[in-house]
């Protein structure tokens, strides 16, 4: 077994610190918190994301939005920490960051592969390579099936492309859902009725 990429193992070690700073709000009993302890636990995270995890997301090319909005999430908590203030503040800033948390997982995981994105961009055509890198700004997991598909048609070994169509279907199923939700799609359908 291969050992974690820095990367992961650093991210994984700050939701470790960050699940402990959930376990002490949630023990809390008041409306503000001024434990010493969980204070201390919300400044040793934001530290961790800074000194640890934030270099290796800016080296991954974490998208800029992303990487914004977990600063701005950790320099909040630190603020907090800095002083008493109110639980229900500190719960708002920890389910942002869990919101965020599977996306940039997601990128994190395509972007710490073994090298392959890179070897492979060789083999693309110049579209490809542009349908690629838009797919990974936008929808990094969907960039990955995207990827495993060029791979699957230029295999000259292939003896069956049935997995082939099923990632093509998820590509075009996952972006269709990114760049036109249902329920989007159903209230233009709605004004438009509504129009007639």
């Amino acid at each position: 077994m291969t050992a974690p990429h820095p990367a992961l193992e650093a991210w994984s070690v700050w939701w470790n610190e960050l699940d402990g700073l959930s376990y002490l709000l949630k023990r809390s009993k008041g409306s503000l918190v001024s434990s010493a302890s969980t204070r201390y636990q919300a400044k040793s995270a934001v530290q961790h994301y800074f000194r640890q995890v934030r270099p290796h997301l800016v080296d991954l090319a974490i998208d800029a939005v992303q990487l914004e909005q977990l600063d701005w999430i950790s320099q909040y908590l630190l603020k907090l920490a800095s002083k008493t203030n109110r639980r229900s503040t500190y719960k708002t800033r920890m389910r942002e960051l869990e919101n965020l948390r599977n996306d940039v997982e997601a990128a994190m995981e395509i972007r710490a592969s073994d090298g392959r994105a890179l070897d492979t961009t060789s083999l693309m055509t110049p579209t490809e390579v542009a349908i690629l890198s838009t797919l990974d700004k936008i929808i990094p997991s969907t960039a990955l099936s995207y990827q495993q598909l060029l791979l699957d048609l230029r295999d000259p070994h292939r003896v069956s492309y049935r997995g082939t169509a099923a990632e093509v279907r998820e590509v075009l199923r996952e972006l269709l859902d990114h760049l036109a939700p249902d329920e989007e799609v159903l209230k233009t359908t709605k004004l438009d009725a509504a129009r007639r």
